[in-house]
């Protein structure tokens, strides 16, 4: 009898885990990772949808949002007593600078209170924690002067979490949890409306719900898109693909053509480079050669399709073929005449009527079609 051995796989944890955490005054030490925690103390009186967006993006930064509801009381107090400061700033006088900041703060700080007052809305004590990663010491400190001169160009200000960075990553991690020395040092409060902003999937991408997925925009949503949707500023299909040379441009079209093509779409290309052949064949497509081993014959009707509103076919499809030779006579023969385009078109109606294709004739019949060498003989 065989004895199997009895080997246990290691716990999970002890996977993951890194061997040891190190916290000192503003960093964290964890495996072969620094890291820090900051924590934004200051925003820009107006904010964009999604103005974190950005930030949330970055290369070796995590983004933590705690939102906690609070009574308004206290705010709009605030309010009054800035509304009341600035107000008494202005009457004061001083420089035309000081005025005129003055001015936009008391406008901002009035639109405020008409949002809490006359819209009732909630008002949040709102933190927003960051954890900085990086490699090593000199990268940490690059990426946290790359993340201050960020939120600086936006109005916004960030501090590090000194002395508490092992409170600040129980409050940026994955926990739930927000420790009330950080709660109390970081928090601000503002409407819900701006606390709603701050998310960073909230961003206004392209997606019209169908049609063609392209890909992730710079903030990482979604882009789809219906070619035929038609409203606002998009007022036709029209598309240009640029990029620089091996960027994709083929492939990105053909990825286009495809996904249109199994939504029921009817493809026609013009491809002088040859590009879509094999894929034409590949997919059972029709390849017309119109160069000079190949040949179109203009006088061979195709069937008219139906009226898009009532399904019926108002005019024969020998009688819209003829319309479209007039322009084509037209486009290739620009020096002809009135009179020479009259008797052009008569001798195209003779040269089907000799072919017995007359024009309540059912074209997808006809096993023979005359030519233009018919038309140039009937002529001669």
């Amino acid at each position: 009898m065989v004895q199997l051995k009895n080997t246990a796989l290691p716990d999970m944890l002890d996977i993951i885990l890194p061997q040891a955490l190190e916290f000192a005054a503003k960093t964290i030490t964890f495996g072969d990772q620094v890291a820090r925690v900051m924590a934004i103390t200051a925003y820009p009186p107006k904010v964009p949808a999604a103005f974190l967006a950005r930030l949330a993006n970055m290369p070796g930064v995590s983004l933590s949002i705690h939102l906690n509801p609070t009574d308004p009381t206290d705010l709009v107090k605030g309010i009054n007593r800035a509304i009341g400061e600035y107000s008494g700033r202005i009457e004061a006088g001083g420089n035309a600078l000081t005025i005129q900041r003055l001015e936009h703060l008391l406008e901002d700080a009035q639109e405020l209170l008409r949002k809490l007052d006359q819209e009732q809305q909630q008002v949040l004590y709102v933190t927003v924690m960051l954890l900085l990663t990086a490699p090593d010491a000199k990268d940490l400190e690059r990426r946290t002067r790359q993340i201050e001169s960020m939120l600086a160009a936006t109005g916004m200000r960030a501090r590090g979490a000194i002395f508490r960075q092992a409170e600040g990553l129980r409050a940026v991690g994955p926990w739930l949890t927000l420790p009330d020395g950080i709660k109390e040092s970081f928090s601000r409060n503002m409407p819900a409306e701006t606390a709603a902003a701050m998310f960073p999937f909230a961003v206004a991408g392209i997606n019209d719900g169908k049609g063609i997925l392209l890909g992730r925009d710079r903030d990482g949503g979604a882009v789809l898109l219906d070619i035929w949707r038609r409203e606002g500023d998009r007022t036709n299909s029209n598309m240009t693909i640029l990029a620089k040379p091996g960027a994709g441009k083929s492939f990105a079209a053909k990825m286009l053509v495809l996904r249109e093509y199994l939504q029921g779409s009817r493809v026609i290309i013009i491809d002088p480079e040859r590009e879509y052949k094999d894929m034409c064949h590949l997919l059972g497509g029709h390849w017309i050669n119109c160069g000079s081993r190949g040949q179109i014959n203009p006088l061979r009707a195709r069937p008219a399709p139906p009226d898009d509103s009532s399904g019926a076919i108002e005019q024969s499809s020998l009688a819209l073929h003829i319309r479209t030779l007039r322009t084509f006579f037209s486009l290739y023969l620009k020096d002809l005449t009135d009179l020479e385009k009259a008797v052009l078109e008569e001798a195209v109606m003779d040269v089907y009527k000799a072919a017995d294709i007359f024009l309540n004739t059912d074209v997808s019949t006809v096993q023979s079609w005359p030519t233009i060498k018919h038309v140039y003989e009937h002529l001669s």
